[in-house]
């Protein structure tokens, strides 16, 4: 069963940019976490998605969360992974092939395309704190792995924060759906002048 969301409430554009050629990754969800659209994902040590990025790692791949798909691409703004061994929620009648011919660990596994931080295009999101101001040029950041939000874009709030964005020309603005929407660049930028790279554990 597909969870069911208010048209446009999970968002991530491609503001500009080819999309023909965006550097983009098909991931499979770890089981039991949901990623809604528009939010930072990385890999955790066996290789699945999960929300937000952890803290204190010794490698950094954060990748925004871009549209489930299914055997026939078909799109979604949120998708949950198998939880304790039970059916995944996206079933693929060629499990063996996967997505884009690459193997699964198991069949019928829940997946998510995301954009990769080295993305050559500007991006719009709904996932973002809009508790907050936003001006171009600003650093941004995320909710770190395993806490709640996780995985939310805000600004850094520490000089060791992860540096996953930086807010464009556009700023903040309402979509063609009615939500407020973050306008940004994405990167990857770790502190240089701190031994510690952190994620915020709140917004």
């Amino acid at each position: 069963m597909t969870i069911q969301t208010s048209m446009g409430a999970n968002k991530l554009e491609i503001r500009k940019g080819d999309r023909n050629s965006v550097i983009d990754y098909t991931g499979i969800l770890a089981a039991g976490v949901s990623i809604p659209a528009g939010f930072v994902c990385s890999l955790n040590g066996s290789g699945l998605l999960i929300p937000g990025v952890t803290d204190g790692a010794a490698v950094f791949l954060p990748f925004f969360a871009w549209s489930g798909t299914d055997v026939n691409n078909a799109p979604d703004v949120v998708r949950v992974g198998a939880l304790n061994g039970g059916v995944p929620q996206v079933r693929d009648s060629v499990a063996a092939l996967g997505v884009g011919g690459i193997a699964m660990p198991y069949a019928g596994a829940a997946r998510f395309g995301t954009i990769s931080c080295f993305a050559a295009v500007e991006l719009a999101t709904t996932g973002f704190n809009e508790a907050v101001a936003y001006a171009p040029g600003q650093l941004l950041t995320c909710v770190r792995a395993g806490v709640a939000n996780a995985g939310k874009i805000m600004p850094i709030a520490a000089i060791t924060d992860l540096v996953v964005g930086v807010v464009a020309p556009a700023g903040l603005y309402t979509g063609p759906d009615g939500y407020p929407t973050l306008a940004f660049y994405p990167c990857l930028k770790t502190p240089v002048d701190s031994a510690t790279t952190t994620v915020p554990a709140a917004l």
